[in-house]
């Protein structure tokens, strides 16, 4: 029987995501796979562990870190640096796989300190892209720049973050690699129907949707006022976004100030949220940062028009043949492809066939689970090279 190897996940939140899907998905793929596998996540904004939960229900072995959390927290990031290295010298993992800004930067020092012999880190897009104050942006590109050269292996989700990177001088010790997010392509989705009966929604009528964390990045403010001005020439247009977050209250405030309490509903977090997603005429994806989106490929492959806007790696998914891109915080834009795609049916039906042809080519998970797969036994290979070379 082959030696199993242990691979430590950690990831800063718990709360589901698209980062914590991509763990939930190499997890439980390598535990298929004969792999050992550990995953460790810190505190949510929203005390929501269903990352953990999920997990644990596939019997895969999960640790909760008390001190890691998503914002920068010095007395806690101390703690967190320290309960981090506790927990690589007590796992003795032979990989530690790192996910989220936060991680990457407090983690790869004590992994090493803790003598883990490969540190790999997944860039879900880099802090200092976000809407924060200068002095923020600084910080984290000096840590990740910082950091970059305790570990041994980087995977970008997108060939934009890996130029980037390259551009910004955030290299790794051994190599950095392209690999894209993939999703199962044929299975876990609803009916129209079932699916608008589950969500309690008519079954008929036009309606757009979106799964997204209520994060500022994930610009659902410019998808309310984009929903104000598509009303104008589709009155009865319904919008529903599944999922929570820390800025719901704002959001709202801002559906009732506009007197859109009738046409946009906030469903809340909806467990494997994606059999929904046909549901949906149109799938309106409105972020300013994103790596690439698992709910856009599931809406690729699901056989649902997207409206999107142009950021992170969503490009390299998306084009002008399978979907309808627009820049980021323009309602009006973001509008138009609404209504383009719930008014024209033959443009409609064209962009699906597209993108379901290049997610079925390009982004499944198979593929995603292999190469990533090859890159650690690549480096387990390198790192027993160097070993016995070692007088």
């Amino acid at each position: 029987m082959a030696q199993q190897r242990k691979i430590l996940y950690i990831i800063t939140q718990t709360e589901l995501g698209g980062a914590q899907h991509y763990v939930i998905t190499l997890a439980s793929s390598l535990k298929t796979a004969n792999f050992n596998v550990v995953v460790a996540g810190g505190q949510s904004v929203s005390k929501d562990t269903s990352m953990l939960i999920t997990l644990n229900a596939l019997g895969i072995r999960t640790i909760q870190l008390k001190h890691l959390v998503r914002n920068i927290s010095p007395i806690r990031d101390i703690l967190a640096f320290f309960e981090i290295y506790r927990l690589c010298k007590r796992e003795r993992p032979e990989i530690a796989h790192l996910n989220s800004s936060k991680v990457s930067i407090l983690a790869p020092l004590a992994a090493r300190l803790a003598k883990v012999k490969i540190i790999f880190h997944t860039v879900h897009g880099f802090a200092f892209d976000e809407e924060i104050p200068g002095w923020k942006k600084k910080l984290y590109l000096a840590a990740e720049r910082m950091t970059a050269k305790f570990k041994d292996n980087i995977i970008f989700l997108s060939e934009k973050d890996k130029k980037n990177a390259e551009r910004l001088k955030i290299r790794p010790k051994e190599k950095s690699a392209v690999i894209h997010n993939g999703v199962n392509i044929t299975e876990g989705f609803l009916s129209r129907e079932n699916a608008r009966k589950a969500l309690g929604i008519p079954k008929d009528g036009q309606l757009v949707g979106v799964i997204a964390n209520f994060y500022s990045t994930k610009g659902l403010r410019c998808l309310i006022d984009a929903i104000e001005i598509a009303k104008m020439k589709i009155p009865e247009i319904l919008c529903v976004i599944i999922g929570d977050g820390d800025i719901r209250q704002p959001l709202e405030a801002a559906i009732r100030a506009k007197n859109l309490e009738g046409n946009i509903l906030l469903l809340g977090r909806k467990k494997n949220a994606k059999q929904y997603i046909r549901a949906f005429d149109a799938y309106a994806n409105s972020s300013e940062k994103e790596g690439l989106p698992f709910s856009i490929l599931d809406a690729m492959a699901a056989g649902v028009p997207i409206a999107a806007t142009s950021v992170g790696a969503v490009p390299e998914a998306l084009n002008n043949e399978n979907s309808v891109l627009v820049s980021p915080k323009d309602p009006r834009a973001l509008a138009a492809a609404i209504i383009k795609i719930l008014t024209d049916s033959v443009f409609s039906e064209r962009i699906v066939r597209n993108a379901r042809s290049r997610v079925r080519n390009e982004f499944s998970q198979d593929t995603m689970v292999k190469k990533t797969i090859s890159m650690y036994e690549e480096a387990i290979a390198s790192d027993f090279a160097k070993e016995s070379t070692t007088p």
